[in-house]
């Protein structure tokens, strides 16, 4: 009897130091829709991505939501693939490239001679869980090395609404907010031609 005991003693002290599974991670990547490529580029010589800047919460890879709308908060197990900074030089060069910009658009790590140095500041990257809709703000600028003239800067933002709840709509939303971002950009790009 005391054996039996001791037996469903020891069960359930076993029983209580196991723990529930923890949820897997999910990474996810940016995968903008294409788009019309212009024929002949919209600019001469070599542009030059620099690496976006982004401050704060929002430069990390965790994916940031809000409720409110003032306070940030990070999702636990939902990460970008990479940090913002990278992944959004990484998908403006693909944009540019995609649409035939310029004759060349390459990465600031690469180090040639460029005619043009575009710049970006990522002002507000988040999923509002509230009204199911995404935010994106980024800033923009393009610079002409050789006199080091201001061509544009502006900033470009975006609302969008989700096609469903939870992180996997809030980023598919992001992707096509950015993909509406950057064509703006080209837009402008063709107005501003130096």
């Amino acid at each position: 009897m005391r054996l039996s005991f001791l037996v469903v003693i020891f069960v359930l002290a076993v029983a209580s130091c196991t723990q529930p599974l923890v949820p897997k991670d999910n990474f996810y990547r940016l995968s903008l829709p294409s788009l019309e490529k212009h024929e002949s580029p919209t600019l001469n010589g070599t542009i030059e991505v620099g690496l976006f800047s982004v401050n704060g919460v929002i430069g990390e890879r965790a994916i940031i939501y809000t409720n409110n709308g003032s306070s940030l908060q990070q999702y636990n197990y939902h990460y970008w693939l990479k940090p913002p900074a990278y992944m959004l030089q990484e998908a403006m060069i693909d944009y540019l490239r995609k649409a035939n910009t310029a004759d060349r658009i390459v990465s600031s790590k690469i180090r040639i001679a460029s005619d043009y140095i575009l710049g970006g500041n990522v002002r507000k990257l988040e999923h509002n869980v509230k009204d199911s809709s995404i935010t994106v703000e980024i800033e923009l600028s393009l610079i002409r090395k050789e006199d080091n003239e201001l061509i544009f800067i502006d900033t470009f933002s975006t609302k969008q609404r989700t096609k469903k709840a939870g992180v996997n709509a809030a980023t598919i939303a992001i992707q096509k907010g950015l993909a509406e971002i950057f064509s703006a950009f080209i837009e402008r790009l063709e107005l501003e031609k130096p």
